[in-house]
């Protein structure tokens, strides 16, 4: 075990009896990554409540809640918007909840680009709803200090999507993810830090307070917006606008500071690895990580050497880190041998350690649609057959339709030979039970067992 990947949970990660601290007992080099997906969303979320105003949290829910609660709302906005925008149609306005990772950063964007016309539509509906969620919305939205404020965060929140949106997916390069999550930790820094300062402190463990700028740059959008309004009349609004501003940035770092794994430097070394890096003739040394992990000094000394030769084999997979490692792992020499197998066995160890939770929250997520209420008395096995079936199309590439059954499993659907690895399997659906010794009571599990083995 190298490894162990989860949320926040305190079970999990607690100090005196997590999981992670039992395990590390016996494991002193087990390396544990909270979940960056969780982290990113826990930190933007507490940076927002800790030092926005309030006022736009309840700008942003309320404006979904509006035309969430009537359909006649949302037509009447869609006319305004038609008439206004040359007939074209707005983008639906996104729901930001504390559940879904990071879902702000995506109604926030919606909110800006259709100011002036939620604006509009606030004005007509506040005189003739006559109510008060109209009334303060129309309020709010005549503001435009609330309207710089998203702005200023739908620049920042589009930087957070962006590394998110990489740990979420499947097809990224995993020697790059923690390098990525350290770059926007880097570029956060240097927003707030003075330019003097900027190569001289290492923003990971930094005071951030001693170095910040006082003519914090909001952003050219912000910026822009905030020259158009009279300075002199809302001065002071304006001041407490950067301030606010430069809070937000400073505890967002902290936030995704504290988040971040305690040996992110030793992970740092994962990009290392890469096909690219891999290739050069000139390359820094492994050894640190290998002492990370304990490896024994004879074994360092092989692994060295292996490094720096593996350059003199002309190797195919030179694209795609993964499928790198996996052709360096099967190679062959003259004598059946593989000469650079601890190197490979190092590099995939590394390539293993989870990075985030996203594919298991697809599972949840899948189990959900698969055992709905109505479907409530599904069996495990069904269920697991179910979503291994589901994982294994999308694996091959395949779907129900495109997917052509073997004709050895054809044959033997329709034969008590299916059932040769459940004899006492009982249906799914409550009642009597019933053996699947009888050919004509066909039970789905093992219908489902026959088409895992092909898969």
């Amino acid at each position: 075990m190298i490894g162990i990947g989860s949320d926040n949970a305190s079970v999990i990660v607690g100090l005196n009896n997590g999981v992670y601290i039992k395990l590390k007992e016996d494991i002193p080099t087990m390396v544990h990554i909270r979940c960056v997906c969780h982290s990113l969303q826990l930190a933007v979320s507490h940076a927002c409540s800790e030092t926005m105003p309030r006022n736009l949290e309840f700008l942003v829910s309320e404006t979904y809640n509006w035309f969430a609660r009537s359909s006649s709302r949302q037509q009447a906005y869609i006319d305004l918007f038609k008439l206004i925008n040359d007939g074209h149609e707005p983008l639906k306005i996104v729901r930001a909840c504390q559940t879904r990772w990071l879902s702000i950063a995506s109604a926030v964007p919606r909110l800006c680009d259709q100011w002036l016309e939620l604006k509009t539509h606030f004005g007509l509906t506040k005189s003739s709803e006559r109510c008060y969620t109209s009334e303060m919305l129309h309020s709010l939205y005549s503001d435009e200090y609330d309207h710089a404020y998203l702005v200023f965060l739908k620049s920042v929140l589009n930087e957070v999507q962006r590394v998110n949106k990489i740990f979420e997916s499947n097809d990224c390069d995993p020697t790059k993810l923690l390098q990525d999550l350290t770059l926007l930790i880097e570029n956060l820094v240097n927003r707030v830090m003075l330019p003097s300062n900027r190569h001289r402190v290492d923003p990971f463990s930094c005071n951030l307070e001693e170095y910040l700028d006082p003519k914090l740059n909001l952003g050219y959008d912000t910026e822009k917006l905030l020259s158009d309004l009279p300075k002199h009349l809302h001065e002071d609004r304006e001041k407490t606008l950067r301030e606010r501003c430069s809070q937000f940035l400073v505890f967002l770092i902290k936030e995704l500071r504290n988040r971040l794994p305690d040996n992110v430097q030793i992970l740092k070394t994962m990009s290392l690895f890469s096909v690219e890096n891999t290739l050069r003739v000139v390359k820094n040394s492994i050894v640190p990580l290998l002492e990370f992990f304990n490896i024994s000094a004879e074994n360092i000394t092989k692994i060295e050497f292996q490094w720096s030769n593996i350059t003199l084999v002309k190797w195919n997979e030179t694209k795609n880190t993964v499928k790198f490692w996996a052709e360096v792992n099967e190679y062959k020499d003259a004598a059946n041998i593989n000469p650079y197998k601890e190197l490979a066995n190092i590099a995939i160890t590394m390539l293993s350690l989870p990075h985030s939770n996203a594919e298991i929250e697809r599972v949840f997520s899948q189990m959900n649609l698969i055992k709905n209420k109505l479907r409530n008395k599904m069996k495990t096995d069904t269920t697991n057959a179910l979503l291994h079936i589901r994982y294994g199309s999308n694996r091959m590439s395949e779907t129900c339709v495109s997917y052509n059954f073997p004709n050895e499993v054809l044959d033997l659907i329709p034969s008590n030979d299916k059932y040769r690895c459940s004899q006492e399997s009982t249906i799914d659906q409550p009642g009597p039970s019933r053996t699947v010794t009888d050919e004509a009571n066909i039970d789905d599990d093992d219908d489902l067992n026959i088409i895992l083995q092909t898969m």
